[in-house]
Order: C-alpha cells, then structure tokens, then sequence
C-alpha cells in the first residue's frame, strides 16, 4: 500500500518554514524526523511546537519533564545541525491536551504565519494528545494562511489498513541517506522512553520507523467525508486496531508490516543555534 502512494516532493521553495506539531517529545521525530532533517538540509527554517513535556510516561514528573525535553534539543541537533532551528515548549498537561484545546488553538495561532508548512499527527492516529493536536492543526493553519497535512505514529499500529486514512489519502515521502541516517541518530537521544525493563518505546515498535520513506496524510479526504460516516469509518478502524495492538505488543509482533509490499555525510555550513522558548499562554500575552 505505501508502495502505491503518490510521493510527496520536498523542495526549498515548497514553504516558508516547516512547522512541526508535536504531542510529546519524540512523536516529532518518530513521524516525519526525515522530513525535518531533508528540509533543513534544502535551508528551511524549522520549528517544533513541542505541545507537552511527555511528563506523564512515568513517575517523577518534573524531573521526566525536564529530561524530554532537554532529548528533544539533543535530537533537534541532530536533524538539523545546521540553518534556523526553533523550539517552542508549550508545557500544557501530558493527557490532558484535548481538556486544553483553547490554549492550543491560541498557541497555535500565535506561532503559524502565513507561508508555513505545518506537519501535525493525524486527528485519529488514536492517543487523545494526538487527535486533538491534528484537530487544532485543522482548525487554526489555513485561517493563518498555513498549508498542512498530518503524519501518522501510532496509527500503524492502531488503524486498519484496509480502512485507514492513510491508505486513501497518504503520500509517500522517500528519504534519502542523509535523512535515515540523521533520523536513526536522533531516536537514540530519547533514552528515558527506550532504556529499562519495559521501555515506553521497545525495539519492535522503533523498527517500524525505520523505513526508506515517511507518510504525510492530505486533509482531502477529511473533507470529503461527511460526519457521521467519517466518525463510523475511523471508530472501526481504531476499535479493530486496539486488538491488533494488544496482540501485537504480547507477542512483538510488527502489525506495521500489513501496511508494506514486503549522500550519507553530513551537512555542512554554520551549526544551528537551538531557540528554545517556552510559549505564551493566551493570545492576549502574545500582544503584549
């Protein structure tokens, strides 16, 4: 099916900037760490608009928070070690995000401009932060005069292939070397969520993010559906996805591989200078 997809060309005039939504640290770089590291490559600014700190995955809260983001920078500075970097810590709650959908929409608003590739998860890919970080995605980009589209993480493992947004409206993005090589770099910064008995991340979930290519999803077939069938088509694809899920964590097995057919130095110039904001709250504050 991935084989089929229509590719999706990355190009230096394709937009202003490349704005990257990411639930938690590490999503951003699971979903599209390609797209990130061969737009910077082509001088794209990129921005991350890291929406929670990941402070959730597992106790000591702040002390969690803290440490992803400070992996965040270290695999930031491998996807783009060098051109216009910026990162914005948004810092609403882990699991909590859709309870803090008017902050996000406001948050946003606030850092889209007009000219802007923003890349966000898919509003199904089936984790609340997820869903609701791709619905403020589509609510707030083209009234900012935003392309955008979204990328899948954990829908390869919940959807349905033969139900999926992604098999009817995915473009496919080849990556180069380059790209691999600098994504497969970055995903070793995330130690809290792939080191210790149980990691939040095991190896068999990470190898599904180790391919030749990244899926960007168009938001045509989002419009075209209406509702009440769209609402019916991705409850069952994520209810039988769950099953898949759960059979597949107990037996680490890959549910991914449904989905399949069954320069490599580094870029040069001035090394990034990593911004990293934390974000104003309200619109308000931004006007200030």
């Amino acid at each position: 099916m991935v084989d089929a997809m229509r590719p999706w060309a990355v190009g230096a005039d394709a937009c202003a900037r490349l704005v990257v939504v990411s639930p938690h640290p590490d999503d951003e770089t699971l979903g599209v760490g390609g797209l990130i590291a061969e737009t910077a490559l082509l001088g794209v600014p990129i921005v991350v608009l890291s929406i929670t700190d990941g402070e959730a995955a597992k106790t000591e809260k702040t002390r969690l928070a803290n440490r992803r983001q400070r992996e965040l920078v270290n695999a930031m500075r491998c996807l783009v070690p060098c051109g216009s970097l910026r990162i914005v810590r948004c810092a609403l709650p882990d699991g909590g995000v859709e309870r803090a959908m008017s902050q996000l929409i406001d948050m946003l608003a606030s850092e889209i401009q007009p000219g802007d590739l923003v890349v966000s998860p898919l509003p199904c890919d089936g984790h609340s932060d997820h869903d609701a970080a791709g619905s403020a995605t589509r609510l707030v980009a083209p009234r900012r005069g935003a392309a955008y589209a979204f990328y899948p993480v954990w829908a390869w493992e919940l959807h349905d292939p033969s139900q999926s947004v992604i098999s009817t409206g995915g473009r496919r993005i080849d990556l180069s070397g380059h790209a691999r090589h600098s994504k497969a770099k970055a995903l070793t910064c995330f130690v809290s969520q792939t080191s210790g008995v149980s990691p939040v991340l095991p190896n068999h979930f990470l190898r599904q993010f180790d391919e030749p290519y990244e899926v960007l999803v168009t938001d045509e077939l989002f419009t075209s559906l209406n509702g009440n069938a769209q609402s019916s088509v991705l409850s069952t694809t994520i209810t039988n996805g769950l099953v898949e899920r759960n059979r597949s964590m107990q037996t680490g097995a890959l549910s991914r591989m449904t989905w399949f057919t069954v320069w490599d130095s580094g870029a040069s110039g001035i090394p990034s200078t990593v911004q990293h904001v934390d974000a104003p709250r309200t619109m308000n504050e931004v006007s200030q």
